[in-house]
């Protein structure tokens, strides 16, 4: 057997133990020396290579020490465990690649979040497994919100104050939700199987809060809690709730972990952030990006200090908020971003070790894919801007042609006369 295929199998053993082996432990009436012995088997069976079969003993031995000598953390340490997801437009794909690890280490009964987050939170609360969830996203063609023509636009902005009025993602999500939990009427926040909370920004309160447990809310269809929590300003038209317009929950609560906890103190969360992994000093900006950051990233620096052992720090740029559509190669990247972010912060705990899943190699590879896209989207931005001077220059000769056409005639008028 070649180095290169042993190192293969070795990935593959590894992958093996901590995906089916490991987590057969902790569940009730297992006898883990009957588990442990049927795997060396299969092993020495599948791969009938000595140095396979020892390097699987020798895992098998150091495992066993650690889960026995250094418990794992209980999956729940308070009576519900949170999982809160930060609004963030398309780049919230990156959430799937995130549950695809965690799922294998935490139950979640609670699901929240805002914007692309709440729509997150309410297929996940409706019973969506991360796989579905996968296929739901990543297939997706989020332009299709964008569901006005040019003379419909301005119509909307002038009236209704926003560009879409997204009726098509209301019937998606509306679509989603019945399918899963086989109903012949709307689905509202109640109907959902695990507790659900998403959140909207309205002008008389600290977040308009949409939650499948509480009476006030609860008979919500939810579909509109989803349309209010992403109502980006002048995006898409806002909602209205008591006579008041509703907007994109970003705008108050983008990351709504304190919320979560002062509605129930004895629940345990896990945050997935969509930030800088490392902090990087900011240029000076427009005022108005300025402004735009305070009212939805204001709180995020308090909040990533105190709970930085609860939260899963996933880097989805170059990748922008506002960008509808993704090439396949860009799904991919923000995958595996929310893949690594959780390997990452899974690494704190004594039971698992990130190397186990080649984090270096692919930390590597995806950074070199992030300035592959990066240069991409320079060349994309420095084309568009190139066909927007084209076509300024265009309107302007077409204008000086015009006026001079203009002049010509009202010179041989007048010199007619």
């Amino acid at each position: 057997m070649s180095t290169g295929s042993r190192i293969n199998n070795y990935r593959d053993i590894v992958t093996d133990f901590h995906h089916i082996i490991k987590p057969r432990w902790s569940n009730d009436g297992v006898n883990i020396k009957t588990v442990n012995e049927q795997w060396i088997k299969a092993i020495s069976e599948k791969y009938k290579d000595d140095k396979l079969t020892l390097y699987a003993h020798e895992l098998l031995l150091s495992e066993v020490h650690i889960f026995y000598n250094h418990p794992s953390p209980e999956p729940i340490a308070y009576d519900q465990l949170a999982l809160v997801m930060k609004g963030g437009g398309i780049k919230g794909l990156a959430y799937v690649g995130a549950l695809e690890v965690l799922q294998d280490h935490y139950e979640f009964d609670w699901f929240s979040g805002t914007s692309a987050g709440a729509i997150a939170a309410l297929l996940l609360g409706s019973g969506h497994n991360v796989k579905e969830l996968n296929e739901i996203l990543a297939t997706k063609n989020f332009a299709d919100f964008k569901d006005a023509n040019f003379f419909q636009m301005l119509r909307n902005l002038i009236l209704e104050k926003g560009l879409y009025k997204a009726n098509t993602f209301v019937e998606w999500i509306d679509e989603l939700l019945s399918q899963k939990l086989e109903s012949n009427v709307a689905v509202r926040l109640q109907d959902l199987p695990k507790r659900t909370t998403v959140y909207a920004s309205r002008k008389d309160k600290k977040a308009l809060i949409f939650d499948s447990h509480e009476a006030a809310s609860r008979e919500q269809s939810a579909s509109f809690a989803a349309r209010c929590s992403m109502s980006i300003p002048y995006m898409f038209t806002p909602q209205s709730s008591e006579g008041m317009r509703v907007l994109d929950g970003g705008a108050q609560n983008n990351f709504p972990v304190d919320e979560i906890l002062e509605s129930k103190k004895d629940s345990n969360f896990i945050g997935l952030y969509l930030g800088e992994e490392i902090y990087k000093p900011k240029r000076k900006s427009l005022l108005l990006f300025d402004l735009i950051s305070i009212f939805t990233e204001s709180t995020d620096p308090e909040i990533l200090r105190k709970y930085k052992d609860k939260i899963v720090v996933i880097d989805p740029s170059p990748i922008s908020t506002m960008q509808f559509k993704l090439s396949s190669e860009e799904k991919e990247f923000l995958l595996e971003a929310g893949r690594l972010g959780a390997i990452k912060f899974l690494d704190k705990r004594s039971d698992f070790n990130k190397e186990d899943y080649d984090y270096n190699k692919r930390k590597k590879l995806l950074e070199e894919k992030r300035k592959i896209i990066t240069k991409q989207k320079r060349g994309k931005r420095v084309w568009f801007k190139a066909k927007v001077y084209a076509v300024i220059i265009l309107i302007f000769l077409s204008l000086c042609l015009l006026l001079s056409l203009i002049g010509s005639l009202l010179l041989s008028l007048i010199s007619s006369i």
